[in-house]
């Protein structure tokens, strides 16, 4: 089964988010959700661009590139992958605060 586009997976937030038949879990999608889970299923392929781990050697991460363009991060002990379009990866650059002079 192909790994869902980011597009799908935003529609498919947004869907559960708005239209909740629990009127209690109807809310709108916190600005900060930039990327997509999109599980550990192969879909789309990619290509490998580095991989990194943590100082203490537990938790190890590799990245990617889908051959549209789309960075996707896996982690190596899930196996579980996570997508994000060009567009939120500025977005999320600009809300941390990249514009910023100084610092």
């Amino acid at each position: 089964m192909a790994a869902p586009s980011i597009r799908h997976c935003q529609g498919a937030a947004r869907n559960r988010a708005e239209h909740s038949a629990n009127s209690k879990r109807r809310r709108r999608i916190p600005p900060a959700t930039f990327g997509c889970l999109i599980g550990n299923e192969v879909g789309e392929p990619t290509i490998n661009v580095g991989g990194i781990a943590t100082f203490d050697g537990g938790l190890q991460y590799s990245l990617a590139v889908t051959t549209g363009g789309d960075p996707v991060v896996t982690s190596e002990k899930t196996g579980r992958r996570w997508m994000i379009s060009w567009p939120n990866l500025v977005r999320l650059a600009v809300a941390d605060g990249i514009d910023q002079e100084g610092a």
